[in-house]
């Protein structure tokens, strides 16, 4: 799996359809109970609710920009 990634769990145990984002490179099974644990963080059961939710964290990672700038240019840096 790719640690930060989004998953998809059919939970045969809630009938319900969970949603997981990975934490750890090395994981095991689905937490039945909808909960997190050290390998799994539970985001819910809307799809929607979940990937805007994943959005917003590689968003707010940053960016970095790679090719060729002509003219003039606005920079602005935000730390954080």
């Amino acid at each position: 799996g790719t640690v930060g990634s989004l998953y998809i769990y059919n939970n045969p145990y809630t009938h319900t359809v969970d949603y997981f984002i990975l934490k750890t490179s090395s994981y095991g099974w689905f937490p039945t109970g909808q909960v997190s644990n050290e390998h799994w963080e539970y985001v819910g059961h809307d799809q929607n609710s979940a990937q805007a939710l994943l959005a917003n964290r590689i968003n707010n990672k940053g960016y970095l920009y790679h090719g060729k700038l002509l003219g003039n240019i606005n920079f602005s840096n935000k730390a954080t």
